[in-house]
């Protein structure tokens, strides 16, 4: 699969409902439940956010699905069928799409009618990648529904969870009749996004005033980061032996001095073409030599200030050092960190989880790993998703994940779409599942302004910092909905019960203010304010 190229439909293997033109250029009469499968693909990295598709159409009814290996497999793309004229009128139609992974039939899925159009070629594309000019946005299509009632239906089904989850009861013993309020001041749970070195040093991308208006929105919305690329090996020794940890240092001060968790990402990547070539050059002896010598100089300048990593990235995916060493040098990797870090959670990291159809693979993967003594101590699941969540897939794929005991965070999110209501209820259904999920400890979004981001459309903060939609949501959730904001009174016994999230908070009775938290192992909390 190479993304950009034109895959006509007569590279078809298999149809069922579709009747091919004479010249086999088209596939038409598509009806109800039609498909066409392709391939096997192989998607390789991952990296692609689009899909565009040629097709004719008389009216704008039903929609086109890419599914992965079965026509019910994994979706992966959904678009909204737009009228184009009429059967011979062809235009080009782009869509979003999640992050694709590994080898796969691709069926392409009709829905919604009969006798909706006529399609010739399909294609996928890379971020940045430019499609058709010309092509139709399907963002420019009205959305249907009401997104707010979609995501308070989402919030009803998961309240309970949440509740049970993310909540205590604490038990305020005071003077009679006393006054009480309880303000939240931070979560216990980690709502985190990627953070980008330009924000933090000078470059020649972002101005002076950029820099702080972006280190103002990260502080006023998130209580974690994780730095995108500065952490990581080919940004710290782009040449053997030249070490350069400054800018990850300079990200790490700032963010220390602002009280935000940073999470370590990561110490090893084996994705071929991010492999510095002085080390490709290497002979296997040597190229072990340096694996190790990598983990000291990472745990020389983090241990201490870092307390958990993205051991080996994208393990599922990324084999460059496996296929060098075989697979005992993963264990080695662990195990080389742990001796240098005993106190720090070494976490897995993949993608293709949440989205895409890699989550059994993951699965065997972890258990391979933990039969073989490695040191797991947390799994990262990642989701690039394009304009729509399964909110019970995810579900169901944590619950999968959390067989395993260890604490489970979504390391990457982003809802890649110009369709402003399609992010806002996307994000929404990828956060409330996961936060009403209790193996679940945080959510990191890739990312939250448009002007660095690696899928702009994804980005919360446009390029003039305007919220969009989604940052309004993201807000209402996490500082109004799950936020603790109590005002009242106890009783005349000088007592006073108050449902709490889990995190800390200011409890000011009488006017005297204490500073507690209260965490999911100090239910029924009792506290004397006498």
């Amino acid at each position: 699969m190479i993304p950009g190229t034109w895959i006509p439909v007569s590279s078809a293997v298999q149809v069922d409902g579709l009747k091919p033109s004479a010249e086999g250029t088209i596939l038409g009469y598509v009806t109800d439940g039609a498909w066409a499968a392709f391939g096997p693909f192989d998607f390789a990295d991952g990296l692609v956010d689009r899909v565009e598709v040629q097709y004719a159409a008389p009216a704008s009814n039903g929609h086109i699905e890419f599914r992965l290996d079965t026509p019910d497999g994994p979706a992966i793309s959904k678009l909204d069928i737009q009228q184009t004229g009429d059967y011979n009128t062809y235009r080009v139609v782009q869509g979003d799409c999640e992050q694709l992974a590994e080898t796969h039939r691709l069926f392409v899925v009709f829905r919604g009618g009969d006798d909706l159009c006529n399609i010739k070629a399909f294609r996928f594309l890379k971020p940045g990648q430019k499609g058709d000019p010309r092509a139709i946005d399907p963002a420019q299509k009205p959305a249907a529904g009401d997104t707010q009632t979609e995501i308070e239906t989402i919030l009803a089904a998961n309240q309970e969870a949440i509740e049970k989850n993310r909540t205590a009861m604490i038990t305020l013993q005071t003077p009679p009749d006393a006054v009480v309020k309880v303000k939240q001041i931070r979560h216990a749970f980690e709502f985190g996004t990627a953070i980008n070195r330009r924000a933090f040093v000078p470059n020649d991308r972002l101005n002076e005033a950029e820099q702080t208006k972006y280190k103002e929105i990260l502080k006023a919305n998130f209580n974690s980061v994780v730095h995108e690329n500065a952490m990581k090996w080919y940004s710290n020794e782009k040449e053997r032996d030249v070490l350069t940890f400054s800018d990850a240092e300079a990200m790490l001060d700032w963010c220390e001095q602002n009280g935000l968790f940073t999470r370590g990402h990561c110490v090893y990547w084996g994705r071929d073409n991010l492999v510095q070539g002085w080390l490709k050059e290497l002979d296997d002896a040597s190229l072990r030599e340096e694996i190790k010598e990598r983990a000291h100089d990472y745990f020389r300048h983090f241990k201490d200030r870092v307390h958990e990593h993205d051991m080996n990235n994208e393990m599922v995916h990324c084999h460059y050092y496996k296929n060098r060493l075989g697979a005992d040098i993963r264990k080695q990797m662990f195990d080389w960190c742990h001796e240098l870090d005993p106190q720090a959670r070494l976490y897995v990291n993949d993608y293709s989880i949440l989205s895409g159809g890699a989550t059994g693979k993951y699965i065997e993967q972890i258990k391979g790993f933990l039969a073989a003594g490695m040191p797991v101590g947390g799994i990262g699941v990642q989701g690039h998703f394009g304009g729509h969540v399964n909110g019970p897939a995810v579900k169901e794929k944590l619950d999968q994940l959390a067989q395993f005991g260890l604490p489970i965070k979504v390391t990457e999110f982003d809802a890649n779409t110009k369709d402003q209501q399609a992010k806002a209820k996307a994000l929404a259904t990828l956060y409330i599942t996961a936060f009403a999920h209790p193996a679940v400890e945080g959510v990191y979004m890739w990312g939250f302004w448009e002007k660095s981001h690696w899928r702009p459309n994804a980005a919360l903060w446009n390029a003039d910092w305007s919220e969009t939609l989604a940052a309004k949501t993201y807000r209402d959730l996490v500082f109004k909905r799950w936020w603790t904001d109590y005002q009242g009174q106890a009783n005349r016994v000088g007592h006073c019960d108050i449902r709490v999230f889990y995190g800390e908070h200011e409890v000011t009775v009488n006017g005297h203010t204490r500073r507690i938290t209260v965490g999911k192992h100090e239910k029924d909390k009792l506290l004397d304010f006498r």
